[in-house]
């Protein structure tokens, strides 16, 4: 189940957008008025910046809040092991200096007025920012009603966390594609695909699908982020 649950159909992507394809800006809509139902929790700030004699009170109250974040950590020896690593500390240490992750945020909540415009059904959403030690693989995991968001996979093509992957996936690790990225694996869920067509065509389409709705979320994003 994700946030997903509660639309009336998901055969259809962007059904709105079908009568909105014909208009003069297609994807120009008024969002203003808008809630975009959206919770943002930066877990990491939480984490490191509570004094290690509070962190055995904070994690019994973590466990109930984030408990799919801290599904692996079974003991406070451990969680407190976690917090004095040294690694970790130090992609905080870089996270904080990161204004251009920060400006990012206000452009993702935009974005979710434009998702509550076309889907007014869809739950309330949480992103959950954390640190994943690198974690190039899921950097966006999409769980319930929740948006797992690995903060430490933005810092940067140029962050030296990242020197052992090769160029191309660096490109990929800067603030700025964070919005595109996070509808994209939104799209991911919303859309149907037939994987029994293992096509070219199929594949195309259903790319096609995933950046359309991608430049309708974030309306006014320049191609070269989207």
């Amino acid at each position: 189940m994700y946030i997903f649950t509660g639309l009336r159909s998901r055969a259809i992507l962007l059904p709105g957008l079908i009568l909105a394809a014909c208009s003069a800006d297609r994807l120009e809509v008024d969002v203003s008025g808008l809630d975009p139902k959206l919770e943002i929790v930066h877990f990491e700030q939480k984490f490191y910046d509570t004094d290690m004699q509070e962190i055995g009170q904070s994690y019994e109250v973590w466990k109930d809040e984030f408990p799919i974040l801290l599904s692996s950590v079974d003991s406070l020896p451990m969680l407190s092991s976690m917090r004095e690593d040294t690694f970790f500390i130090g992609l905080y240490e870089d996270l904080k200096l990161n204004a251009a992750l920060d400006a990012m945020w206000p452009e993702i909540e935009e974005g979710f007025r434009h998702l509550r415009y076309y889907y007014p059904d869809l739950s309330d959403t949480r992103i959950v920012t954390y640190i994943s030690g690198i974690d190039f693989q899921y950097p966006i995991l999409l769980v319930d009603s929740s948006i797992f968001v690995s903060s430490d996979m933005y810092l940067g093509e140029r962050s030296p966390y990242y020197a052992a992957l090769p160029e191309y996936m660096r490109f990929q690790f800067q603030a700025n594609f964070l919005p595109s990225q996070l509808f994209e694996q939104i799209a991911s869920h919303l859309s149907r695909v037939d994987y029994n067509d293992a096509s070219l065509l199929n594949s195309m389409i259903a790319e096609g699908k995933k950046m359309y709705f991608v430049e309708a979320m974030l309306y006014g994003l320049p191609d070269s982020q989207i």
